[in-house]
């Protein structure tokens, strides 16, 4: 007779566009493969991107994220002058995995969000 298996970790990986050039376009991918869906949130610095999303009522820096099973989203975002020469940070939080009976597995989330900004060459110094 086999256990019943506890609930496997649900991971969800985050990639990011690891290098950009000044006011460049930032693409961030988020992506499970558990059968379970996930919601949770992206996390960024509002003064140094924008979002190509734009969703009204929004806290500026989060942006929700919702991934069916085995599901996947991208974003968007775009560089602002405030990020030329930066290393920018995309993490998420908040999340929380739920399946059709109820269940709750952990999840974490996996892959760097870190993004590289050129410096804006053309900017009086």
């Amino acid at each position: 007779q086999p256990q019943q298996a506890a609930p496997a970790e649900v991971v969800v990986q985050l990639d990011v566009t690891p290098q950009v050039a000044a006011l460049g376009t930032i693409s961030v991918t988020l992506k499970q493969d558990s059968p379970h869906g996930v919601k949770g949130e992206l996390e960024y610095d509002p003064n140094r991107v924008q979002s190509a999303q734009a969703i009204p009522g929004l806290v500026p820096g989060r942006l929700p994220v919702e991934l069916g099973a085995r599901g996947e989203r991208a974003f968007v975002f775009r560089a602002l002058p405030a990020a030329s020469g930066q290393v920018l940070n995309f993490g998420v939080s908040s999340l929380q995995a739920s399946g059709l009976n109820g269940e709750s597995p952990p999840v974490r989330a996996e892959g760097s969000g870190l993004v590289t900004v050129d410096a804006d060459k053309s900017a009086p110094r």
